[in-house]
């Protein structure tokens, strides 16, 4: 058994020596103070060396408080790969009895070498659905070490009630789509809201504070939320390139569908933001795009990747859609790199 974490952000140091394929973590729902749960991630190799050897996973746990708490075991896969198939990779993870309640997630890139004993990394990431962790003696008071510096998102998965939740100066708490908490400024949080990508904190009927109006505008969004579970839900499908040198052009093409039903005319917000940026929504947006959906659905949009990109870097595309009935938002990850002795590029080999 071999112990890997690390810390977030795993970033590529170069675009190439990279393998492709995807994978899939089993859904690990609850981690218990004190115990060992097992889980399996399951990986389809689907070209780069023919043969790859020494296959293991690089996992970060997040929020990165809880690496103190936490304790990740996987095996690396033992013989080597080819293209086209399919691994299960197994692997435990122990809590430690003082750990704070709250959610945690895995997430996680794979490394391995061909016959040569080059190395490769994948060209993508995932991450685990997020997981419970119970400790109930942790559930009635502030967890241990909470630093309420940290950013709403990693307060939150530390078990800070939102309530509780601490917005640094000239911010305001939002809870966004998923339901969990950002801080954004002011002029942003209405813009948010207006697409359905973010709700007011407080805005609660069994909050006293709320007036009359707010409280029948909640009661006919809960009725349209009501009518709308007789429709099928509404979906995107995205497909882009995963990795996009800086100067060049990305291209990201999105289909809306309701069941089997091609959605025309679906309003579509897309915002291009830094990865790295997490605390903060209103300053991490790079790039803005809205549109409508044709006939078949597409809504394509393609942005030429500016040169001022210095590193590696990942960026996240927020796609944000409603066709009137319904909202529904997807997200879709890639990465910006500069080859090592262009001009102005830091990336590592310089």
């Amino acid at each position: 058994m071999v112990l890997v974490f690390s810390f977030i952000p795993s970033v590529f140091a170069l675009p190439e020596n990279l393998f492709n394929g995807s994978s899939l973590f089993d859904k690990l729902p609850l981690i218990e103070a004190g115990k060992t749960t097992e889980f399996r991630i399951k990986l389809f190799y689907k070209s780069g060396p023919y043969t790859l050897e020494n296959l293991t996973p690089i996992i970060d746990i997040y929020p990165q408080i809880l690496t103190r708490y936490l304790t990740i075991q996987t095996e690396s896969v033992s013989g080597s790969i080819n293209p086209v198939s399919t691994v299960i990779i197994k692997g435990n993870i122990t809590a430690s009895q003082d750990i704070p309640a709250g959610k945690t997630s895995l997430v996680y890139y794979f490394s391995a070498n061909d016959t040569r004993g080059n190395s490769y990394k994948s060209s993508w990431s995932d991450s685990s659905p997020p997981i419970d962790i119970k400790n109930k003696e942790a559930m009635t008071s502030t967890p241990t070490g909470i630093i309420y510096n940290d950013s709403p998102l990693q307060q939150y998965k530390a078990g800070i009630k939102l309530d509780d939740i601490l917005c640094k100066k000239n911010h305001v708490l939002i809870v966004k789509f998923d339901h969990t908490p950002a801080c954004v400024k002011l002029v942003t949080k209405e813009k948010l809201i207006q697409r359905g990508w973010a709700v007011e904190q407080a805005l609660s009927i069994n909050n006293p504070g709320v007036g009359l109006n707010d409280k029948k505008t909640i009661q006919n969004q809960t009725l349209a939320a009501k009518s709308e579970l007789a429709l099928p839900p509404l979906q995107i499908k995205v497909s882009g390139d995963k990795q996009v040198r800086r100067g060049t052009t990305q291209t990201i093409e999105i289909q809306v569908v309701r069941g089997n039903a091609l959605i025309e005319n679906a309003k579509v917000y897309l915002d291009i933001e830094d990865y790295s940026k997490h605390e903060d929504y209103s300053d991490n947006i790079i790039k803005e795009f809205e549109g409508y959906t044709d006939s078949h659905g597409y809504f394509v949009f393609s942005w030429e990747v500016p040169q001022s990109f210095d590193d590696v870097k990942y960026l996240l595309a927020f796609i944000d859609v409603t066709d009137g009935i319904s909202s529904t938002t997807e997200r879709f990850e890639f990465q910006v790199y500069c080859l090592p002795g262009e001009k102005n590029c830091k990336a590592e080999g310089n």
